[in-house]
């Protein structure tokens, strides 16, 4: 057991030192893989899909959604509900542990889309001259 944990000791280290490399931004989780001008409007967090199949891999092989905030900085239960979802979307890790993108992918959104806000003048300006005859 001793070279196991050498190996994850060495790991740990690893991860520290990259975690202090990284910059940190004020009230913001430790991954937003969006980035800010794509989420300008946005209030809440995604998660990109690599880190959602490797929270959903870690929980499928038995580690608790605690050891994976943890390991990949996932809120506890965003695991829970990346699972769930993937639970509901057909994902059974007993019958085969293949993950596909269908099962954590992002969800269809459905409503009225967001008025646009950089439209340009010129363009609008011509709509409303077709318009207006």
């Amino acid at each position: 057991m001793d070279a196991v944990d050498g190996v994850h000791a060495v790991l740990e280290e690893h991860a520290t030192e990259q975690e202090a490399d990284r910059p940190k931004r004020k009230n913001n989780p430790a991954q937003r893989p969006l980035p800010p001008e794509k989420a300008s409007a946005d209030t809440g967090t995604r998660y990109s899909l690599a880190a959602r199949v490797q929270a959903l891999t870690l929980f499928s092989i038995g580690f608790t959604p605690k050891q994976i905030n943890q390991m990949i900085r996932v809120p506890e239960r965003q695991v829970n509900r990346i699972a769930q979802k993937a639970a509901d979307r057909g994902y059974r890790p007993r019958e085969d542990l293949r993950i596909l993108e269908h099962y954590v992918e992002d969800g269809l959104i459905t409503g009225r889309p967001k008025k646009a806000k950089d439209r340009e003048p010129e363009a609008t300006s011509r709509s409303m001259s077709k318009n207006s005859t």
